[in-house]
């Protein structure tokens, strides 16, 4: 058997916890733990320390059982006999195999990063996850709790609920403060950041955290963690129309992914955003040429669900110029991709996107239809700000004046609040 402190870092390093993370949670001096795992100090000299470091770092009955005897004492159930009356041991006894059991089933998922759910629908995944989050929450696991938070919003940013996503985003942050889990945080605000931009979620009155984000950028970061951090702030720039700034970040994105084979798909993302600032800027010869080279590393590494949003910016492309037979297979070739991967926010660009390609060819009732079927998606907290300009296009179409609508303000305003 391993020693105590040889035990006790193995633990902790599992748990993902430092000292002073597991002096808190188990009620402890930060010191006293840290002679214990340096081995100034073999072995705590009573068997409730031992339980409290175990429930710190929320141990099952085993793992526990394993720890006391390393550190010379007898398991839980012996110390239950000689004191029934001890309120740890009552807690460890009421935990019980319930407590273990379902302690496996958080770590699992927790430590898949929502990977077990692949294959699953995403409404069924955001299911389970979110009962895997209130179970970890009355387990009190908050390091898996808010890495688990993370996933379930971004589950729920693809099913466009965003009402939804922003709030498991912001507990998400309100956790990794508290467990001083510096790079979850972070990344909950990238996305916060990304779903304010993208779903323009001004509404939910949540102070943008671009300016925390902007900071963190000056520290050291994992390379994973700058492509976040710069993706989000091009994305947020970009909604604001600052475009020279949106270039410098996605540019900075494209370059720090392209060092590791494994960031393809963040090539492929900087690539796609620096296409659609060149389409909102009009130079659709210069999307062309940056989105046809996202196409090519999205078809090399088979990466089909960003290919999804390639090919819609591609189909917009060829339309805007004019070409509307290679924008209508761009968009059935992206509505097949969007359908499978249930990207509901692609979904309905796409329609807009038809809408606009039936305007262009005067088909007024193709027009109305696609323009309906995204006025029946918009709710409260998903495409909500879109509801009255496609109400506005809807009634314009019946009354026969379609031909108007590519040139009418607001509904060029819609454009650029997609």
């Amino acid at each position: 058997m391993l020693e105590f402190a040889e035990l006790l870092k193995a633990h902790l390093n599992a748990a993902g916890m430092n000292v002073s993370q597991l002096a808190r949670e188990a009620g402890l001096p930060r010191r006293t733990i840290a002679n214990w795992l340096e081995g100034y100090a073999q072995k705590p000299r009573y068997w409730s320390d031992v339980l409290k470091l175990a429930g710190g770092m929320r141990l099952d009955r085993l793992a526990t059982d394993d720890l006391l005897v390393s550190a010379g004492f007898p398991t839980t159930n012996a110390l239950r006999a000689r004191y029934p009356e001890h309120h740890l041991l009552h807690a460890w006894a009421d935990a019980g195999l319930a407590d273990a059991v379902g302690q496996r089933v958080v770590e699992i998922i927790g430590e898949s990063g929502g990977a077990i759910f692949e294959g699953l629908p995403f409404a069924k995944a955001v299911y389970l996850m979110e009962q895997t989050v209130q179970l970890a929450e009355v387990l009190g696991d908050t390091r898996r709790c808010c890495l688990l938070a993370v996933d379930l919003a971004r589950c729920l940013m693809t099913l466009a609920r965003y009402q939804a996503a922003a709030d498991a985003l912001l507990r998400a942050i309100e956790l990794g403060q508290h467990t001083e889990q510096s790079e979850i945080v972070l990344e909950a605000r990238c996305l916060l950041l990304s779903l304010q931009a993208l779903a323009r979620t001004d509404k939910l009155a949540i102070e943008p955290p671009q300016h925390a984000i902007v900071e963190s950028l000056k520290v050291p970061l994992s390379s994973v963690s700058r492509l976040r951090a710069l993706h989000s702030l091009g994305l947020w720039a970009g909604c604001q129309q600052r475009y020279d700034e949106a270039a410098r970040y996605y540019q900075q994105a494209y370059q720090c992914a392209a060092t590791d084979p494994l960031y393809s798909g963040q090539q492929i993302a900087a690539l796609n955003n620096l296409g659609d600032l060149a389409i909102r800027q009009s130079d659709y010869i210069g999307a062309e040429r940056v989105l046809s080279k996202a196409l090519a590393l999205s078809i090399r590494e088979r990466a089909e669900g960003a290919a999804a949003y390639v090919r819609t910016n591609l189909g917009i492309v060829n339309m805007r110029c004019g070409d509307y037979e290679s924008a209508e297979t761009q968009f059935e070739i992206s509505e097949g991709l969007a359908i499978r991967f249930e990207e509901q926010a692609g979904l309905f660009g796409l329609h807009l996107n038809r809408a606009e390609l039936a305007l262009h060819r005067h088909d007024e009732l193709r027009a109305t239809a696609e323009f309906s079927v995204a006025l029946a998606m918009c709710a409260e907290d998903t495409f909500d700000d879109l509801k009255a300009p496609l109400t506005y296009c809807v009634e314009r179409l019946r009354k026969g004046q379609g031909r108007y609508l590519l040139n009418d303000p607001y509904y060029q305003d819609m454009l650029y609040m997609r």
